[in-house]
């Protein structure tokens, strides 16, 4: 090995003893044909799961930068909000856009639709629906959830 090589070697070993994986589904890549896509939505699920454990919440509103987006998943920001409208469009996330107090500028908020998450997996995976999936699930990390969205795949963005 090259010097450089090893020194790169190193910077990398240090990258991943700090930055911990996160979590994107197998399903959601195949439900949704897009990597990115899953991607996002699984950063969604996590925020969602961390808000509501925290305020006892039947409906999680998220915002976030094109720049959090970036440092959370690595996506860019054309790539976010491509994935972003992907999601809207098939109806997996509810858009609702408010005003910014401090500036007054329009934001895109977004929340998951279970219901339609729900429906859209277990018609990947040929299974009847016969709950959807609830916040609570997603808590509680439930056989239901598991059953939806089995296999995570650890995904480092440094690696993206």
């Amino acid at each position: 090995m090259t010097p450089f090589q090893t020194q790169r070697m190193a910077e990398l070993q240090n990258l991943l003893q700090f930055e911990p994986p996160m979590s994107i589904y197998r399903n959601l890549i195949d439900t949704l044909g897009s990597v990115k896509c899953a991607l996002l939505l699984s950063q969604y699920l996590f925020i969602t799961k961390v808000r509501a454990s925290k305020a006892d919440k039947d409906i999680v509103w998220i915002h976030r930068t094109s720049q959090q987006m970036l440092d959370e998943t690595a996506l860019t920001s054309s790539e976010y909000k491509r994935a972003r409208a992907q999601l809207i469009e098939i109806g997996v996330l509810v858009k609702q856009t408010r005003v910014c107090e401090i500036t007054g500028s329009p934001e895109i908020w977004v929340s998951i639709d279970f219901k339609r998450l729900s429906y859209l997996v277990a018609q990947s995976l040929g299974i009847d629906v016969v709950e959807a999936l609830t916040i609570d699930d997603l808590i509680l990390n439930s056989q239901r959830l598991k059953t939806y969205l089995r296999y995570p795949l650890p995904y480092r963005k440094v690696f993206a």
